[in-house]
């Protein structure tokens, strides 16, 4: 994948940062959407991939709902007591679609991309 870093060295304000952070997630989440479709189309005639690698739209949905949660936010946040694998397992329990490896690589991609999004928002300029 390619970087574009956006907003560096232009003056933009913490606002415009903070705004386009949250479309740098949003645009990776979209992405992996879109390529789960793609996969799901061109696996439907026996390709490589099973049917727990392809996430679709309400698994998304339901992942995103569970990181939005206040509550789940603290959990994840370093010395709150949770371990990741606890996180993973819980997070596993409300998409009982895919198993807990499938859920535990998709938590670390977007913790990743949440991560890459906060230090382009923390850049000055």
């Amino acid at each position: 994948m390619r970087q574009v870093e956006l907003g560096v060295g232009f003056g933009c304000s913490v606002r415009e940062k903070n705004f386009i952070a949250s479309v740098a997630i949003t645009t990776t989440i979209s992405f992996f959407t879109i390529m789960a479709e793609q996969q799901q189309k061109s696996s439907s005639g026996g390709g490589r991939h099973g049917p727990h690698s392809i996430w679709t739209e309400i698994e998304n949905e339901q992942l995103m709902q569970w990181l939005e949660d206040p509550e789940n936010l603290r959990k994840m946040k370093k010395g709150s007591g949770v371990s990741k694998k606890a996180l993973i397992a819980e997070i596993s329990l409300q998409i009982p679609t895919k198993p807990t490896i499938k859920v535990g690589y998709k938590y670390d991609n977007l913790v990743k991309s949440y991560r890459a999004a906060a230090k382009l928002n923390n850049q000055s300029g």
